[in-house]
């Protein structure tokens, strides 16, 4: 701090590189209790004076001060080519992340970023903003050809699992699913609609076994609700058969749309008994999926 205060050093940089170290300790390690208030204020007073170099750099030392004390701080010291950017000026980088479907997001990473920082980004592209939708996804981390894979904690350091993947496959990758499905689906976001298409359909693999879709684990906890929550699949299945057997083509976004969709009238579905296999061959395996999908929810 008091490089960067009142510098009157000869060199010119000095004053800049004091503020660049800062930047780096403030993302590892946490300051007394006791000067943490004075700290912060000095930050914000350097934030908010128009007359100082150094307002985007100070902004970064408070957030990356905040994150420290919320997080923990990084974990690992950063490599070669992340101090290099760092003693550079450079605090973020680009990160690939595939949805389901082969959707990349390449998102900036900063020296604090977290898993969490990632998944709120992508769930307000897809218009979530409830903390109990940040809670339904994850991030993948995945080694050997999809070999291995591990779950981030959402309070891990991006840039922290970044240097640990490097270490063991250079060919790593993130993946971003959906793990939880208590929230009702939603159907007007084109990114929310294709991703959870995709994920359904395709049914990525991952480190436990995949259910059908979203329908297990739409069952409300509450007893009360079982009922409706099995007319919701039966409707998940009409939709399913509806989408995949209808014979005149259907748009690529009418097929997600029916693939996801449920409703929980079944008078919506009386209309689905005329397609292409026959009234009774249509109401059989509608039947028989219902059933299979209500068992295995019992079990």
């Amino acid at each position: 701090m008091k490089q960067i205060t009142d510098n009157s050093s000869t060199k010119t940089d000095s004053c800049q590189k004091g503020w660049r170290l800062l930047y780096i300790l403030s993302a590892y390690y946490r300051c007394s209790e006791v000067l943490k208030p004075y700290l912060l204020w000095f930050l914000q007073d350097v934030c908010n004076d128009p007359t100082l170099h150094f307002q985007g750099i100070a902004r970064a030392c408070e957030q990356n001060l905040r994150k420290t004390f919320q997080f923990g701080g990084r974990c690992g010291f950063p490599g070669n080519m992340e101090l290099k950017a760092m003693v550079a000026g450079r605090s973020s980088k680009r990160q690939l992340v595939l949805l389901p479907g082969g959707i990349e997001k390449h998102l900036k990473i900063k020296t604090c970023s977290v898993a969490l920082d990632v998944i709120e980004e992508i769930c307000y592209e897809m218009g979530l903003h409830r903390p109990e939708a940040f809670n339904e996804y994850i991030i993948f981390a995945v080694t050997s050809q999809n070999q291995n894979v591990r779950p981030l904690n959402k309070k891990e350091y991006i840039l922290d699992v970044v240097m640990e993947m490097e270490q063991v496959d250079s060919d790593y990758m993130f993946w971003y699913r959906r793990v939880i499905w208590s929230q009702p689906l939603k159907f007007d976001n084109e990114l929310y609609v294709t991703m959870h298409y995709n994920q359904r359909r395709n049914r990525f693999p991952l480190p436990w076994p995949d259910t059908f879709g979203a329908a297990e684990n739409m069952i409300e906890r509450d007893q009360k609700n079982v009922k409706k929550s099995k007319l919701a699949i039966a409707g998940l299945v009409v939709n399913k058969h509806n989408a995949y057997s209808l014979r005149k083509p259907t748009s690529q976004r009418q097929t997600r749309l029916g693939f996801l969709q449920r409703s929980s009238s079944p008078n919506q579905f009386s209309h689905l008994w005329r397609i292409s296999r026959g009234p009774r061959s249509c109401k059989q395996r509608i039947a028989e999926e219902s059933t299979s999908l209500t068992c295995r929810i019992k079990k």
